[in-house]
């Protein structure tokens, strides 16, 4: 069964950066080893258990999940039954920190998370270091690169899948190529006021360019933004389908939901911002309370390492660790035109920022 559901969930507090890496740090050699299971206790548990639920907004369609879900079974000659909700990260975290405390988690794999989202996950003690490349490297060897090490903090903690790449998204039926802005300065000019369309959650993905210009800046960006009256949706994705539909002429989202619009022949076209490109690793995490922890553990495995192709014809995963994918590309192209700097997570401190800067842009949008 594959549904679709977006609960709104509440925000957590983070711990300093120092606190962080104390909580999550690896066990020690010894017990690491003793509790590392083989790649054939988790199939094995995964075929006893035949269940498998994931949460995830990328990829988002019941379409691509079948596909998955089927791929998945006939790689391992399992017969799961596999259930699919689209449910954002940013809006699931809360219902399974909530989940958890109350040892009543219903969520086994959650997708299309952030780099913020994983430290906050792994600070609540709701996900823990895991062996990935002991446990599945000799049967899955494209685990390796899955690794998330971005942030080295982090380690164990989750699967890189793909990346969000934000950008200006635009209707070619409602506005021409030429008059699309192509700057964050520059849809705060009045004459698009009420003209472009903006994520609810504090304009994400414009929280992430403090990474690249500081929060000072954003929080100033965010002020004439407002002023400019943007139409305002549920996510990035939402966006991208609000524009899409005609609803407004153009807006902020991400290449992969350009890309994916494109396969389903919709009219948005996308290019990457020319001052400060957004650049999000996106990962899968399996929940420790999981109902069904080792399919939530084979699942996740094998679509970072091999599941990414099966997704591809129906929704693009775009990742820049290949450089001669098309984003990879895109991007050095844009750079080396514009100069335009890339905004991304580098460390526990830097994300840690990130939070009480959003706190700060909140306050910005809830003001009077």
């Amino acid at each position: 069964m594959m549904r679709n559901s977006g609960p709104r969930v509440a925000a957590r507090r983070f711990v300093s950066a120092a606190a962080l890496v104390a909580a999550v740090l690896l066990p020690s050699e010894q017990s690491h080893a003793q509790s590392t299971p083989t790649f054939q206790q988790v199939l094995d548990g995964a075929r006893k258990e035949g269940e498998l639920i994931v949460w995830a907004s990328s990829p988002g369609e019941q379409k691509t999940y079948r596909a998955l879900f089927d791929a998945f079974n006939k790689r391992f000659g399992l017969n799961i039954k596999a259930e699919f909700l689209g449910i954002n990260a940013t809006r699931g975290r809360g219902r399974v920190i909530a989940e958890a405390a109350a040892n009543a988690v219903t969520v086994d794999v959650m997708g299309g998370e952030s780099a913020d989202g994983v430290i906050l996950m792994a600070n609540a003690g709701v996900i823990k270091p895991y062996p990935w490349v002991e446990v599945f490297g000799k049967e899955m060897p494209g685990i390796k690169a899955a690794m998330y090490d971005d942030v080295p903090e982090l380690k164990g903690l989750s699967l890189h899948y793909f990346d969000a790449v934000s950008g200006i998204v635009w209707n070619p039926t409602l506005i021409k190529d030429a008059d699309v802005p192509s700057r964050w300065t520059d849809l705060t000019d009045p004459k698009w006021r009420g003209k472009f369309a903006l994520n609810s959650f504090i304009y994400s993905p414009l929280d992430q360019t403090a990474y690249a210009i500081g929060g000072d800046a954003v929080l100033e960006l965010m002020k004439k933004l407002k002023e400019n009256r943007p139409h305002l949706e549920n996510g990035s994705p939402a966006v991208a389908r609000a524009v899409s539909a005609g609803t407004s002429p153009m807006g902020v989202s991400s290449f992969h939901a350009s890309e994916r619009a494109a396969v389903n022949k919709e009219p948005l076209k996308f290019k990457l911002f020319a001052d400060v490109i957004p650049l999000s690793p996106l990962n899968l995490y399996v929940i420790e309370k999981a109902p069904h922890v080792n399919a939530g553990r084979l699942f996740a495995a094998w679509f970072a390492a091999e599941g990414v192709p099966v997704a591809e014809p129906f929704e693009p995963l775009p990742n820049t660790t290949d450089p001669n994918s098309k984003l990879s590309k895109a991007l050095k192209a844009q750079i080396d035109a514009t100069g335009a700097k890339v905004a991304k997570p580098v460390s526990a401190k830097a994300i840690e920022d990130l939070v009480e800067l959003r706190k700060k842009m909140q306050t910005v949008l809830t003001a009077q």
